[in-house]
């Protein structure tokens, strides 16, 4: 799988339910964002940082799969994913 870090270091998979989704802005580059999709799975939390488009189309309260891959930037490990499959509806649309 690419990557737009350096270099990766494994990938992943995980199933879990989308809790919250925010975005992240900087006072000095104003066109830069990061957009973080909140992730409980199996007794943990993850951040993951996706495209707009996916950021756009997930709807929180919905599991979803998610593939990418796991690198180190500036020191800190990040995950970088992508949408595979949104696997149930949101129980708040029904």
């Amino acid at each position: 799988m690419a990557s737009l870090f350096g270099q990766v270091r494994s990938e992943f998979s995980v199933i879990g339910e989308l809790i919250d989704k925010r975005i992240v802005t900087s006072e000095k580059m104003k066109d830069w964002k990061l957009h973080i999709l909140k992730v409980a799975a199996k007794g943990c939390t993850l951040e993951i940082q996706v495209s707009e488009e996916e950021y756009d189309r997930a709807a929180t309260e919905c599991a979803y799969q998610i593939v990418g891959s796991l690198g180190v930037e500036a020191g800190r490990t990040k995950l970088l994913g992508k949408v595979v499959q949104r696997l149930e509806q949101s129980k708040a649309a029904t």
